[in-house]
């Protein structure tokens, strides 16, 4: 068995279910669903052959295991669910090309925890998609009139690997910059993509900067990520206060393309989803344990959606998502899976790479409940990698030295554990 290979299988499989996906959406070109499942359920085997062959658990503390297991668990218990409340072929649908799959993405986790085989991915992905990726430009302009191929199809783990620019060499950081930058300026009305990356950066800056920057400040900011979005949320419902609620000026942060494609960036999308999914779950008393795999909710702004009158699959925001099929026993696994990986990445590692994962991770909580919407793609199967380095007892023990080593993306190396071991 080549364990190696199967992670790259499993990524790869995904790369290239998510970009058809967008090769589907933004250029209208046809899909086959039955070659979306196929990759999906080819990239789940991968792992879970891994699963099955390698103790990789043993690189997790105790109560981390637990909580991902919980998770693991509760996800099949959603599915199951799904099974039994599935009533018509749309139901079946959606859950067989998306949410049976999404549920068990946390799998992902296991390609972290097995960093000493990942390091050929992370090379393939820096040397060649990322390199390679700018020819999709000029190929799909033209057609991609959204224009969301290159920064959704292609550099959507770039914000992973902006973290690593301190330790890799001066060519890998200039294809990485470039690679942010260009899916940041292609696609300005991307927002989300903009504050990823842009986080990203602030965390390279704090490691040029980390002499200045006490321990306790890095604990305080995670400290706040977590408790952000539950202030926001709470804020919101009362009605003292819409983060979302667009300024007064909104026509100044209007952009139009070039193929007269006009979008604003200071548009409020997301208030109507909360009031909607919220609305909808207090209707059916379905806050607890969710509305299984299957579930929707009604809306008055989207029609006909998927063939059921005001009835959706769920929406653009990974919270809702969560919340409407697994309820609040879902979400605060996640939450405890996610903060688990925050704590030890944070609190227990001899580098700092690991911090800035760390409070990167907790950033993407916040990314959590205003996009990430819940799929079996690159970004979710990617924030689970990054679980996993996080929780890994040997990835947070080597130093910055190893770091630089592992990130070499040379010929054959190995890595060789310098620092002394972290005691979790």
């Amino acid at each position: 068995m080549n364990i190696r290979l199967l992670i790259i299988i499993s990524f790869i499989c995904t790369l290239l279910c998510d970009t058809l996906l967008y090769m589907n959406g933004s250029m209208s070109l046809p899909l086959n669903p039955a070659v979306l499942i196929t990759l999906k359920l080819t990239s789940l085997v991968c792992l879970l052959i891994l699963n099955t062959r390698i103790k990789w658990k043993n690189e997790f503390p105790a109560w981390a295991s637990l909580f991902f297991s919980g998770l693991i668990l509760w996800g099949l218990v959603t599915i199951v669910r799904g099974l039994f409340l599935a009533k018509n072929y749309w139901d079946w649908k959606y859950l067989i090309q998306n949410t049976g799959f999404a549920f068990l993405v946390p799998y992902a986790v296991i390609a972290g925890a097995l960093y000493n085989y990942c390091d050929s991915l992370f090379k393939l992905i820096v040397t060649k998609l990322f390199v390679f990726g700018f020819l999709v430009i000029p190929l799909t302009i033209k057609i991609d009139i959204q224009r969301e191929f290159f920064p959704r199809g292609i550099a959507i783990t770039c914000s992973f690997f902006v973290l690593i620019i301190p330790y890799v060499k001066d060519k890998w950081r200039f294809v990485i910059t470039c690679v942010a930058l260009t899916a940041v300026f292609i696609a300005l009305d991307y927002r989300a993509n903009i504050i990823r990356m842009t986080f990203a950066f602030l965390m390279v800056a704090m490691f040029y900067s980390r002499k200045y920057v006490p321990a306790i400040v890095i604990k305080l900011a995670c400290l706040a990520c977590l408790l952000i979005p539950f202030i926001f949320l709470f804020l919101g419902v009362t009605g003292e206060f819409n983060v979302f609620k667009p300024s007064e000026d909104i026509d100044k942060y209007s952009i139009q393309y070039d193929n007269g494609l006009e979008n604003n960036l200071a548009e409020d999308t997301r208030t109507f989803l909360y009031q909607e999914v919220l609305l909808s779950m207090k209707a059916r008393n379905t806050f607890f344990f969710g509305e299984s795999a299957t579930g929707t909710y009604t809306t008055d702004y989207f029609e006909d959606d998927v063939g059921q009158k005001k009835q959706r699959y769920g929406s653009e925001v990974g919270f809702l998502n969560t919340l409407l099929y697994s309820g609040l026993v879902g979400v605060l696994l996640f939450a405890l899976v996610l903060f688990s990986a925050v704590y030890y990445g944070v609190v227990y590692s001899n580098n700092f790479l690991c911090k800035m994962l760390a409070v990167f991770l907790a950033f993407k909580w916040n990314m959590f409940f205003i996009e990430d919407f819940l799929e079996y793609n690159m970004n979710y199967y990617f924030l689970w990698l990054s679980v996993g380095l996080c929780l890994s007892k040997s990835f947070r023990a080597l130093s910055d030295a190893d770091m630089r080593a592992y990130f070499d993306f040379s010929a054959k190396k190995t890595v060789v554990k310098t620092a002394t071991p972290v005691s979790v």
